[in-house]
């Protein structure tokens, strides 16, 4: 639940997609940066998994007189599962309660200052976790509320970044909807892999509270980012032939609330379903990632650096197979369908984690990875698909206050059933965690069932497997040629001769 840690690789990653972004801008190809701010506000936010132990283990003092039974750890704070789950909690429903007016707020003034704002935000959260853990806070009465405002901070400024980067995916790149998520998904993970495979050494290396202010000053960069995306958007709108429908300044009608409020009234059923899809599929899975590291060692028996490892496969996969999943979607316009394969396939893992320990736990993280990355890269294309581009940010802001809705609950639910303390019985704790993946293997069916009903509601319409729509076809009036659709009968073509 803390700060996470953002490493070179992410800095790299920027740069090289600012000399892209120069070299677009310089050959009037005036695309606007989805990637700039991003990369670092993801690993701002994702919870710091490699390192869970060292916030839920209670503190040993010097270790020279631990018994057998005992962990030593000289930093621990002792959080306790409950408490740390609640941390995943306070951030999850910080940001279910702040994106539908972020989402509103994205609308009305714009990606600019929306990116601006909210990485600030986010940052304050990560230093103010990296605080609670220094000096005499640690350990102390406020230690715990100060980690909790700080998740509340965090919630509230990713949240409204998230929006904000599939708003600039969405009005930037519509044409290529499939290819640019999957990139994004790639820079995102990216993130994600260099705090696991990095995260657990880092702390070993130079000490836990030290590696937090190195996360919290590393997210810093997201805030530089976000102004250069920024100072990019403005220079490719002013030298753009592209109408922005979705920005408030070039659009005929202002973006006001009533507005806003008449568009959701009239989102598609095909758009809730979708919704529900992704609140259960990530109710699911983000606990098992949040919680996977330390279920591997006491299931397992690996140390905490090895468990962190198997985890971060996961995202290893996130790395190596969105570009294909992209070129795939684009080529074959089935992303509705790939989204149902990918979450019933997803069901399984659950259980298996639970009962199949002669399985490796690589195997399963990395069969999770593929089918995770899947589901990614095709459910906010999605929403991208039904929603108009002006009513994107309060539509995004809506869906991802159901899923960290969702996820909050689930979070605190795991904390319930895991207990206050960890349990020193691996019977009792192992059945505990069994009780856990039938509960998360609950919400994959619902969300495999819901994915389902998504396809069949858009099947007439087909905005979301544009493979099964009719093509035109071409006829030739008076020598001269013309494209036959199936207009509704209200509608009429003239020909001229």
């Amino acid at each position: 639940m803390c700060p996470q840690k953002q490493w070179s690789i992410e800095q790299h990653l920027v740069e090289s997609t600012t000399s892209v972004l120069h070299e677009q801008i310089h050959q009037k190809h005036y695309t606007v940066p989805q990637h700039s701010p991003l990369p670092e506000i993801n690993v701002c936010y994702a919870v710091d998994k490699p390192t869970q132990s060292f916030l839920k283990h209670p503190q040993t003092g010097s270790c020279q007189n631990v018994t057998s039974n005992t962990t030593c750890c000289s930093e621990c704070v002792g959080l306790g599962p409950d408490r740390y789950n609640q941390l995943y909690a306070a951030y999850a429903w910080m940001t279910a309660a702040t994106v539908i007016p972020g989402g509103y707020f994205v609308d009305r003034v714009g990606n600019r200052v929306s990116a601006i704002m909210s990485t600030c935000v986010a940052w304050l959260g990560t230093s103010l976790f990296a605080l609670t853990v220094t000096g005499h806070i640690r350990g102390s009465s406020v230690m715990f509320p100060l980690m909790f405002c700080s998740r509340l901070l965090l919630g509230a400024g990713t949240g409204t970044a998230l929006i904000v980067q599939d708003r600039i995916l969405g009005t930037w790149f519509a044409d290529n909807l499939s290819i640019v998520f999957s990139i994004n998904v790639v820079a995102l993970r990216l993130g994600n892999v260099s705090n696991f495979l990095l995260t657990a050494n880092i702390a070993n290396w130079i000490g836990f509270t030290w590696a937090l202010w190195v996360g919290a000053a590393l997210c810093s960069t997201a805030v530089l980012s976000a102004v250069f995306l920024s100072v990019l958007e403005l220079y490719g709108k002013k030298n753009s032939d592209k109408k922005l429908t979705s920005i408030p300044d070039l659009s005929e009608e202002p973006v006001t609330l009533s507005r806003q409020i008449k568009n959701i009234r009239l989102l598609p059923k095909t758009y809730w379903l979708l919704c529900v899809t992704a609140v259960c599929y990530y109710s699911a899975y983000l606990p098992v990632i949040s919680n996977g590291s330390k279920y591997i060692q006491d299931r397992y028996g690996y140390s905490k650096t090895t468990a962190a490892y198997y985890v971060g496969a996961v995202y290893d996969v996130s790395i190596i197979i969105p570009p294909f999943l992209g070129l795939l979607l684009k080529k074959f316009r089935c992303t509705g369908l790939l989204l149902s394969c990918s979450a019933i396939l997803t069901a399984p893992v659950y259980l298996l984690l639970s009962y199949c320990s002669s399985i490796h736990p690589l195997v399963l993280t990395i069969y999770l990875g593929i089918t995770y990355t899947t589901f990614a890269v095709c459910v906010w294309p999605c929403f991208a698909m039904l929603v108009q581009p002006d009513t994107f940010g309060t539509a995004a802001g809506i869906a991802i206050f159901m899923q960290s809705g969702g996820v909050g609950m689930t979070n605190l639910a795991v904390g319930k059933i895991m207990g206050t303390t960890e349990s020193s019985d691996t019977i009792e704790l192992l059945s505990k965690y069994r009780i856990v993946f039938w509960v998360l293997f609950t919400l994959s069916v619902l969300s495999a069932v819901f994915s389902v009903a998504t396809n069949m509601a858009d099947s007439r319409q087909n905005k979301l497997n544009s493979i099964f729509m009719k093509d035109p076809v071409p006829i030739e009036i008076n020598d001269e040629t013309s494209s036959l659709l199936p207009h509704p009968r209200t509608e009429s073509r003239t020909v001229s001769t």
